[in-house]
Parts: C-alpha cells; structure tokens; sequence
C-alpha cells in the first residue's frame, strides 16, 4: 500500500510511511541463544547496559517473560536422549542466553497501517542491525534508537555491522519469491557469481559466516543483499530464538558479552514504552 519511492529519510524518524521497496525489505529475524549449563562457572553478564527492565505490557498490564518452550525445551525423540546431548530437557525462562547482539545495537520503529481491511499482526517492531552498505539512501529505515534518551550518555549510535551487535543468527529463511526479488533487484544472491563482487563462484573470499551465517542476506558486505530483519517485541518475541544446541559460547565469551534473553526483553519492553510516548507526543504536536 505504500509510495513506489520516497525522498531520503532522517536517519532519527521511526514511524510513518514506507516506501513498497522498504516494506518489501522486511524479513523475519532470529537470535542465536543458549541455554546455561553452570551459571556458577559460566554465567552471564551481571553490569547491565543502563536501560530499566520492564516486563508490564503497556496494553493490559500483564507481566510477559521469555518463554522458553518456544526455542529451549527438547523432546527426545528417534533414540535420542537429552543425557547423551547434555541438553537440559525443560530450562527456566532466566537460563537462556544470548551473545551477539544487545540493547545497544536494536532500535524499534512503528509500522504503517494496512490501508487494506487485513489486520496487520505488527504494529511495532524491533529492527536488527546489518544493512547499510551499498544501499541507497532512500532505502534506509529509521527507528528509535535504545540510547536516542541518552541512556548511553554521549555516545552514539553503534554501526550497523558491529560484530558483537549485529546478531549473527547463523542461517536465514525466505520464500521463493523473496528470494527471487532479491536476485533480479538488490543483489547477487543465486549463481553464476561473477566479477567483480565474485572470484570462483564466489567461494574463494567467503566463508561461513557468509555464506550459511547469512552475512550475504542481511548486509550489504560483498554485494549482500541488506534485508532488514525484524523482530516482534510485544507478543512473539521468544518465536525468534533459536537454540544453539552445542552450549559452548557461553564458555567461549568473555561474561559481560552474555545477556540473558529475558534480560533483554525487558529492556527492549521499556524502549518500546518511550518509542510509543515519543510518537504519541508527536502527532499532538502535528495536529496542533
């Protein structure tokens, strides 16, 4: 339903109309979480970065938690036992952890409204980190920033491809037409990959990060394809965790890099409250 272009956005607005070239950049995104073993030995961070945590939904007051059926809770099955995986069978909502993204790195926009009479099940969301490069100007996205209230003091907004920001989710999920329109339009996303993005089929200056990691998807590094992933924040937020079963960066990263998901959540629930005051303030200013 929207414009076919738009004039160059402020980087700050996170709200308002959206180009059918935005819109259709919109993807599903996932996090990379693991579940704690010996919290005693390896734990997560415990010098929060400086957002309130807040679990109340603003729409009715209820407390709302990660859940951890969603993503965490294995079921044997096929011979398979969770003692010879070492999986702890049901985790609490407090044991599952993530490491390659944070507050600082996320910002929520609000989505326009469908001028169609479906329903929209997003009304705002949480935008990942990643594109950037090679886009064009008219095709970035803005949100509200989780420091735009200067939770972080001075400093400023983190680039899109920090690495312990940019939420490598370790793979990526498209529909054969996405797929297709990211070919012909944005990107070299199927073979033959050819010069000069490409040498040897595009395997000799790639790796896995790339390739089955998704770096090629969601930035514009190497002639990716800067698909903007997204992530529900008000009902859906666990569906976008996805359990690294082997449990061995939680042993591999310094602490302070370990956030716990539910962490997280609440910090992302109390952005969202400002981001909602923020528009809020905004249309009565506009309509004064």
């Amino acid at each position: 339903d929207g414009p076919d272009t738009m004039v160059p956005p402020d980087r700050q607005t996170f709200f308002g109309p959206m180009s059918k070239s935005q819109v259709s950049r919109l993807i599903p995104g996932f996090i990379r979480v693991e579940v704690l073993i010996d919290e005693s030995k390896y734990g997560a961070q415990t010098k929060l970065d400086p957002i309130t945590l807040d679990y109340k939904r603003r729409k009715d007051g209820s407390e709302q938690h990660v859940d951890p059926k969603t993503c965490c809770h294995i079921i044997p099955h096929h011979g398979l036992s969770t003692i010879s995986w070492q999986l702890p069978s049901k985790p609490a909502f407090d044991k599952i952890v993530l490491w390659e993204t944070g507050i600082k790195g996320l910002s929520l926009r609000k989505l326009p409204e469908l001028k169609s009479q479906d329903k929209s099940p997003f009304d705002w969301v949480v935008l990942e980190p990643g594109p950037g490069k090679r886009l064009n100007e008219a095709e970035l996205l803005g949100g509200y920033w989780s420091g735009r209230d200067r939770g972080f003091g001075v400093e400023e907004k983190p680039s899109p491809g920090k690495p312990d920001l940019i939420a490598q989710q370790g793979g990526w999920m498209a529909t054969r037409q996405q797929i297709l329109r990211m070919d012909r339009t944005w990107c070299t996303f199927l073979p033959p990959y050819e010069l000069p993005l490409f040498r040897q089929d595009g395997q000799e200056s790639n790796n896995v990060e790339f390739w089955s990691g998704g770096y090629q998807f969601f930035t514009g590094v190497k002639g990716g394809c800067n698909m903007q992933r997204v992530l529900s924040v008000e009902e859906d937020f666990s569906k976008h965790l996805i359990y690294h079963t082997s449990n061995n960066k939680q042993k591999q990263m310094p602490k302070q890099r370990v956030v716990k998901a539910d962490t997280l959540l609440g910090q992302l629930n109390t952005v969202l409250k400002s981001a909602q005051d923020a528009h809020t303030k905004e249309l009565v200013v506009n309509d004064w």
